[in-house]
């Protein structure tokens, strides 16, 4: 399970790819750990709203989406943006293509996870616990009913103009990121995550915006392997 963002990024590389990478992992992966003695609660008037988030996941084979990513880096008061496009396929095949700022892809498949540097010439395998990718890194995506309430402190969060949304605070040490908060607004229409906001222990935010969402389309594992161009740099961690 990854821990670090430097070990999700070479040496000597861009803070911004690492952050990108980073948050991007958070977003979709959401890597968590046990919390056998902790009790989340889940507040009445948000029980609806999580309910139809987990019908709308219930059914979910493959995902595929565009994806807007900006991030606010508060101590420069910076926006950071990233767009490309991602991919799901149950029970545990991952895969982001960035389009800008760089094409860079990670692509992930059971236990094994590659990330692809174009600019840099350089790919990273990493190996990962397989038990761990099954049951916790796809969690936004694959949740079973009652599993989000069970790690999370969820209620809702202010309406906006795209849609109703739940709140969800993390139980202290459930996740592997210094996230305080995730807001998770609904699709109108599916009632599957159409934006995704974090909100980081330093300050920093990132709202992660979803389009042209596709389920369902079969996907198949050919679909989630990246093979890096010859002559690229093939680095294992």
């Amino acid at each position: 399970m990854m821990t670090s963002s430097a070990r999700l990024h070479p040496p000597g590389s861009p803070v911004r790819m690492g952050g990108m990478i980073r948050m991007i992992l958070a977003a979709s992966i959401l890597a968590i750990v046990p919390t056998p003695d902790l009790f989340a609660a889940v507040l009445p008037e948000a029980s609806p709203l999580l309910s139809r988030l987990e019908s709308a996941l219930a059914p979910l084979h493959d995902f595929q989406a565009g994806f807007v990513q900006v991030r606010h880096v508060d101590l420069t008061d910076e926006n950071i943006e990233a767009k490309g496009r991602l991919r799901f396929l149950a029970p545990d095949s991952f895969r982001l293509d960035y389009k800008t700022p760089d094409a860079d892809v990670l692509a992930m498949q059971g236990d094994s996870m590659l990330v692809y540097f174009p600019s840099m010439n350089q790919a990273q395998r990493h190996r990962i616990d397989r038990e761990d990718a099954t049951r916790n890194i796809f969690l936004l995506f694959a949740s079973k009913k009652g599993e989000l309430g069970s790690r999370f402190d969820i209620s809702l969060a202010p309406p906006g103009p795209s849609g109703a949304a739940l709140r969800l605070q993390p139980l202290a040490g459930t996740l592997d990121y210094p996230i305080l908060e995730i807001v998770v607004r609904l699709h109108p229409k599916s009632g599957l995550p159409g934006e995704i906001f974090f909100r980081e222990e330093g300050g920093d935010t990132v709202v992660f915006r979803l389009s042209d969402i596709r389920t369902n389309r079969k996907l198949t594992p050919s679909d989630f392997v990246f093979v890096p161009p010859a002559g690229t740099e093939i680095l294992d961690r």
